[in-house]
């Protein structure tokens, strides 16, 4: 028997809600709570799937966007300039994750955002990863998933090309569907997160490993460094067993996971642009030392 995708999406929700009040029920871990936030398509999810085997440490279950807490069915993925983000309703939702778990949200810095993540006892974890790989897996991602809110704006867009300037430049909202800010614009909400305070900046290219591009060295640097931000400091035996594990094609938002895939996309055209729009960021966090690349 064909589960219709309808039918499949109530059976995740219920099965999300089932999982979200277990972990209200969870009083027993130490301190901190975490907030896991990324840009999306930063792969976070190999965050996700290390924080879930660190000790003492669980998902809450909950995943956010500042869109949840804005007028319903305007803006874009990320909340644009002007408008109105209800800091209560956010309040609420936070301090309802307990000590030891995290939760993961695209949250770009916004400034009433810091006190709340203080006053609740926070830390947070900024993933980031090279913005020219995170425009290419968006195009994919948003290309085959049903559930997105722009998937059939990417379909209606004749080649994969076209969907990944799309992911670049952005579109307006239109009689079809919300719209999308540029990957610059999308970039610079998040870049305040590089000297928020208790916020640990994390790298894609750091954390993926051999298997993604990387080195044993650079992962196991980084499991270390999360693992003492988050006050679950490891030993070399259980930071080498974790690093073996979170590397998964499994994951539902997992494409190639390999660092600088950009490079097997890019046209002269993709590149202008981007350099164009999102250019200096990539100077700015470390990715290029110009633009003559």
């Amino acid at each position: 028997m064909v589960t219709s995708p309808a039918r499949q999406e109530r059976i995740r929700q219920v099965g999300i809600r089932a999982y979200r009040l277990g972990a209200r029920g969870m009083f027993l871990y130490p301190p901190p709570r975490v907030l896991l936030t990324s840009l999306p398509k930063a792969g976070s999810h190999l965050l996700i799937l290390l924080l879930r085997r660190f000790p003492q440490m669980m998902f809450s279950g909950v995943h956010l966007t500042l869109n949840d807490f804005t007028t319903p069915g305007i803006g874009s993925e990320i909340v644009g300039d002007g408008l109105q983000t209800d800091w209560q309703a956010v309040h609420r939702v936070l301090r309802t994750i307990r000590n030891g778990q995290f939760l993961t949200a695209h949250f770009p810095a916004r400034g009433p955002l810091f006190p709340l993540l203080d006053r609740l006892g926070f830390r947070t974890i900024l993933m980031l990863r090279d913005p020219r790989d995170v425009v290419v897996s968006h195009a994919y991602y948003v290309t085959r998933s049903e559930r997105h809110h722009l998937h059939n704006r990417y379909n209606a867009l004749p080649t994969i090309e076209d969907r990944l300037m799309a992911s670049i430049a952005g579109f307006p909202s239109d009689q079809h569907g919300r719209g999308l800010i540029s990957i610059g614009k999308r970039l610079g909400g998040y870049m305040p997160w590089l000297q928020a305070p208790e916020t640990y900046v994390c790298r894609f290219e750091d954390l993926v490993g051999p298997n993604g591009g990387g080195s044993d060295e650079a992962q196991r640097n980084e499991i270390f460094s999360i693992g003492r931000h988050v006050n679950r400091p490891l030993d070399e035996p259980t930071a080498q067993r974790l690093a073996g594990r979170i590397w998964s094609p499994r994951s539902s938002t997992f494409r190639g996971g390999r660092a600088g895939d950009w490079t097997n996309h890019f046209s002269q055209a993709h590149k202008a642009a981007f350099k164009e729009l999102a250019g200096q960021y990539l100077i700015e966090l470390g990715y290029e030392s110009g633009l003559d690349w």
